[in-house]
């Protein structure tokens, strides 16, 4: 008897604290909505965003184009990036210029 008893406290208990976990709940959920819409303006900038003036132009002599052939030609060393002057040197760019 005496733990049913003690099972209705906790019910009660339970009932009166719920208004307040809604509302927590409720809290974290519009926290999180904001955060979301933060987050896609961000993305839609960073898309949509033009490169600062001379951000794309050619380090020592290695163009973007070029660039992303040779970090991707690694795939055939297993992803080794000490492999990276070999793979340059393939598209005409020496290990000291890497």
């Amino acid at each position: 008897m005496m733990k049913m008893f003690k099972q209705f406290d906790d019910m009660t208990k339970l009932v009166k604290a719920a208004p307040g976990l809604i509302d927590q709940a409720d809290a974290l959920a519009a926290q999180s909505a904001a955060y979301r819409r933060q987050m896609d303006v961000m993305a839609v900038h960073a898309m949509t965003a033009e490169p600062a003036p001379g951000a794309l132009e050619p380090i020592a002599g290695v163009d973007l184009d070029r660039y992303a052939r040779i970090v991707k030609g690694i795939a055939a060393y297993g992803y080794d990036e000490a492999k990276l002057p070999v793979v340059a040197g393939m598209f005409g760019v020496d290990a000291e210029s890497w």
